[in-house]
């Protein structure tokens, strides 16, 4: 039988977090073990109560205590799974956030998952991520996954760029030339671009007068809508992608509360997900975070019974991105113990080993 498979997991630490991601000098503070501590007690005292997604970022980082390293956060999420299980782990490349700098560049935290690569081969499979606008960033990918060993790629659009920037064309035609996955951030919120606009900001999803920047985060949010990957479909029809969050919480709230279409709401992201994935071969959607809430166990379960989606569906936590008052075990057992086990291991195992081209391998 396959391992369990959880498909989005982040490892890494405030070191690669920009400075001015939060005013005020917290994110130096929080570095800091007394800081840290003390930042952690506040924050704990304002959730559930706090809606700010830039505080809700650093709690989830300060609820890991004091692992300081990628190496001490991959032991510690391995502790929650069998001993055999795999992990999908996303870099991410934050220097073109608009926030400053950080401690340790990108390609120091890249250096530091290869390492880690070589350490635990067997559960450990690294996404590149890709930034159309790092120089070269193309060679980058291609260096990491043909020399080091990383398994794919990873996206995130609200960062600051369009999946539809033609920077990005050389991309998709290499993943798609050898069948590289691509992991896509797909959901409202989290971290979202924090400087001025520039000219290579544009999408043709969306007109311009429609993205003023005294709303950040809606800003970003035009970036991450599924729809600005329809083209690149069109393009590209074999591409292995997987959109994370499969579209979101508000998206899923938006899917079961309101009819569709008429003149207030047009189609959730989640169905927009879901053409897609009837139309194109390879694309896929995770349930990270998303299926934290109970009340969507229900709907997780009739779309694992849908035909199509049911085989393109995947397991994943997001760990530890997003702040949860359950543990990483009580998350992944409450969703097996809710929508079945059949299901769940077509989603954590079955799914993903195919997403992930693992499928080959003797059961």
């Amino acid at each position: 039988m396959q391992p369990i498979h959880n498909t989005h997991t982040h490892i890494f630490t405030l070191e690669s977090i920009p400075n001015q991601f939060l005013p005020l000098g917290l994110v130096r503070l929080a570095r800091t073990k007394v800081g840290g501590a003390l930042l952690g007690v506040l924050l704990n005292q304002l959730w559930p109560f706090a809606k700010n997604d830039k505080l809700d970022r650093l709690a989830a980082f300060l609820n890991i205590g004091a692992l300081r390293t990628q190496k001490d956060i991959f032991e510690f999420v391995q502790k929650f799974y069998p001993s055999d299980s795999r992990f999908v782990v996303l870099s991410l490349d934050l220097e073109y956030l608009g926030s400053g700098v950080a401690p340790l560049s990108y390609i120091d935290q890249l250096r530091q998952l290869i390492q880690l690569k070589y350490r635990y081969p067997d559960n450990l499979f690294p996404f590149v991520c890709a930034d159309p606008r790092r120089p070269r960033f193309l060679e980058l990918v291609t260096n990491t996954i043909e020399k080091h060993g990383f398994t794919g790629i990873k996206l995130y659009p609200s960062l600051g760029f369009c999946p539809a920037d033609g920077r990005l064309m050389s991309l998709y035609a290499y993943a798609e030339a050898h069948d590289i996955p691509i992991i896509t951030h797909c959901s409202r919120g989290g971290i979202y671009f924090q400087g001025e606009r520039t000219s290579d900001m544009h999408c043709s999803t969306y007109r311009p007068h429609w993205w003023p920047l005294t709303d950040r985060k809606n800003f970003a949010n035009r970036f991450v809508d599924p729809s600005n990957y329809e083209t690149v479909l069109e393009r590209f029809p074999n591409l292995r992608i997987c959109f994370a969050h499969y579209g979101g919480r508000q998206e899923w709230n938006d899917f079961l509360l309101h009819p569709w279409p008429n003149d207030t709401h047009t189609p959730s992201w989640l169905s927009k997900i879901n053409d897609m994935m009837r139309k194109y071969p390879n694309v896929y959607a995770d349930v990270a975070f998303t299926a934290f809430q109970k009340r969507f166990w229900p709907l997780i379960k009739v779309l694992m019974n849908t035909e199509l989606l049911q085989d393109r569906i995947l397991y994943g936590s997001d760990f530890y991105m997003v702040r949860s008052s359950v543990s990483e075990r009580e998350f992944s057992i409450n969703l097996r113990g809710s929508i079945g086990e059949q299901e769940y291991s077509r989603m954590a195992r079955t799914n993903a080993a195919r997403f992930l081209k693992f499928d080959q391998e003797t059961d």
